[in-house]
């Protein structure tokens, strides 16, 4: 007999402090936990629990089989993978932090003026296509965007939903399952939404903020495209970047280029205004073809 523990991250986060302490006051051990599961372990590094998370590994048996998961692989995921797993830990890797293949990137440079229209002009055509994503910063621009959305275009038929960190569990579960029966043509999301979330036929994300850092974009684009009946489905991302985006332009422009992607003009442009080093002009300039809806 072994017990198998599997943790979900946000439980984990919860029971983190009091977990720890229960254990080193003996309540309990970790002494038949054979098999431990860290999905999206990034997050975890990110929001500063590797300490914590190090502690509890330490009283759990050392022959165990430690899984981690996560869609990127940094310098400091590296030093914390040598550090938590076997030293003839295995790692596959399937296009670990790079974009879906499986969703065509575009994006589009404009004023943030101009944002709203052109969701307002876009969403109907999208919602022929199948559901979609819309991610912003904050949680009031999250509301603000949905209300003016449903305000403008419920009369046609198409509305949106939202999901946001100040929304209950189950607003947000009766958000995407409005979404899952075709209730509503959208959800409206913060990075709350950027993972775990597994909608097969969410074919279209749009970034209408620009994410905080290129894993979080990874992430929110990975919505789409979702594996469905032993096949991806091919879905679009669309990013929607203003003047004052220089710096994430350059990251885009540094991740395309890797990634052998077309570069529109206006994002190379865009990109150069920015003091990120992420290659000359010229070299950038020579690799665009444009990436136009």
């Amino acid at each position: 007999m072994c017990d198998i523990y599997i943790i979900p991250t946000t439980l984990l986060l919860l029971l983190l402090g009091r977990f720890i302490d229960m254990v080193k006051r003996k309540a309990t051990n970790c002494d038949r936990t054979t098999l431990v599961v860290l999905d999206e372990f990034d997050k975890l590094l990110a929001m500063g629990f590797e300490q914590q998370v190090g502690s509890i590994l330490n009283y759990i048996r050392p022959d165990r089989q430690t899984f981690m998961f996560s869609a990127t692989y940094g310098s400091k995921l590296q030093r914390v993978s040598n550090k938590w797993l076997h030293d003839d830990f295995a790692r596959i890797a399937i296009g670990a932090g790079l974009s879906s293949e499986h969703v065509a990137e575009h994006v589009f440079v404009m004023p943030d003026s101009g944002k709203k229209q052109w969701i307002i002009e876009m969403l109907p055509i999208f919602a022929e296509i199948g559901r979609s994503i819309v991610f912003v910063a904050s949680r009031v621009g999250c509301e603000e965007l949905k209300n003016y959305v449903n305000s403008t275009l419920g009369s046609k038929g198409i509305t949106v939903e939202s999901i946001h960190g100040d929304k209950h569990q189950s607003d947000r579960n009766a958000s995407l399952a409005a979404l899952k029966k075709g209730k509503v043509s959208a959800l409206v999301a913060t990075d709350v939404a950027a993972r775990g979330l597994d909608v097969t036929d969410i074919m279209t994300v749009i970034n209408f903020d620009a994410a905080n850092n290129l894993d979080s974009h990874v992430h929110r684009i990975g919505r789409a495209g979702r594996l469905s009946g032993g096949n991806h489905k091919k879905g679009n991302a669309y990013t929607l970047l203003s003047p004052k985006n220089v710096d994430f332009a350059a990251m885009l422009v540094e991740s395309f280029r890797k990634e052998g992607k077309e570069i529109p003009d206006d994002l190379i442009d865009l990109a150069s205004k920015s003091h990120r080093q992420y290659g000359s002009n010229s070299n950038a300039r020579g690799r665009k073809k444009g990436l136009g809806y």
